[in-house]
C-alpha cells in the first residue's frame, strides 16, 4: 500500500514539474468542487472499475496465455483507446495516459496485487 502512495506522489509530483518548468502548466485561481465526498467517491469507483478490467482480468488472462510482454502490449493499447480525451488534448496527454499505463503494470507485478495501482491513480486525482 505505501508503494502505491510514493509512486503516486512522485509520478504526479515529477509531470507536474516538468510541465511547470516548460511553462505549460500554470496555476491561476481555485475552483470549489461542490459535493467533493460524492466526487471522490466516484472517482475511486472509476479507478477501481479500470483496473479491474483492464489490469485484474484482461491482463491476467492474456500473461497466463501468451506473455507478459503481449499482455503489456494490448492492455496498455486498451487503456490508451479507453481514454480517447487524451488524443483531443494532443500528443504529450497520450503519452501521459500510455506511460500510466505502463507504470501501473510495472506497480501491478512489484507488487504482486492491485490495491497499489488503485491507489496510485487514486492519489494522482487529487495532488
Amino acid at each position: 500500500m505505501a508503494v502505491g502512495y510514493v509512486f503516486g506522489i512522485l509520478w504526479l509530483g515529477i509531470s507536474v514539474a516538468v510541465m511547470f518548468l516548460i511553462g505549460v502548466l500554470r496555476f491561476e485561481s481555485v475552483t470549489a468542487v461542490p459535493d467533493l465526498p460524492i466526487w471522490m467517491a466516484a472517482v475511486f469507483l472509476n479507478v477501481i472499475m479500470q483496473e479491474l478490467l483492464v489490469r485484474g482480468y484482461l491482463y491476467q488472462i492474456l500473461k497466463q496465455k501468451h506473455n507478459i510482454v503481449f499482455a503489456t502490449i494490448l492492455t496498455t493499447g486498451l487503456f490508451v483507446a479507453l481514454h480517447g480525451g487524451a488524443f483531443e488534448a494532443g500528443f504529450i496527454p497520450v503519452m501521459n495516459v500510455l506511460t500510466m499505463s505502463l507504470l501501473m503494470t510495472v506497480l501491478l507485478e512489484y507488487a504482486g496485487s492491485l490495491v497499489a495501482p488503485v491507489i496510485m491513480r487514486f492519489i494522482c486525482f487529487f495532488l
